[in-house]
């Protein structure tokens, strides 16, 4: 695992890591490959958001089915008026519907949102459940592009 040299396990700013596999995959009807962004995603985009978590949302158990949900990227006032403890960083995407719900939800974090099959984010923090659509902070990967380019040729 190769993790961006601005890690930290206390913020949620640059909050991505990179995996290097031994092998190659073999692509098919169940693995496929998610295109990354040349530009960032617009708001309003629609995107799928997937996660391990149980159809109800059941915070006394571990998730055991994988889902999703289809949600819209959120301008960078609405995300903050969501969270307004947090400073949303520009290196930051939104998406769910506001005001949110806020409901509790057990989720696997590191969810992510592809929009027109372009990975635009992946879900950093979340005080509901993404899967009712409360409000999201993911990673914008567009903002880390030449982090992952430059990765990816020098290993």
């Amino acid at each position: 695992m190769i993790y961006h040299p601005n890690f930290s396990i206390t913020s949620m700013e640059n909050n991505l890591l990179l995996i290097k596999l031994k092998r190659y995959i073999q692509l098919d009807d169940h693995v496929k490959l998610v295109g990354l962004p040349r530009e960032p995603a617009p708001e309003a985009a629609k995107c799928t958001v997937s996660t391990w978590a149980f159809s109800l949302c059941d915070v006394s158990k571990d998730p055991d089915s994988l889902q999703n949900v289809n949600i819209s990227v959120i301008s960078k006032p609405q995300c903050q008026e969501a969270y307004k403890t947090y400073d949303i960083k520009t290196s930051m995407l939104c998406l769910g519907i506001v005001p949110g719900r806020r409901q509790p939800c057990k989720e696997v974090t590191a969810a992510p949102a592809v929009c027109n099959g372009i990975l635009q984010g992946i879900l950093t923090f979340a005080d509901g459940c993404v899967l009712r659509a409360d409000v999201g902070i993911y990673t914008k990967i567009f903002s880390y592009m030449p982090w992952i380019e430059n990765t990816i040729r020098n290993n």
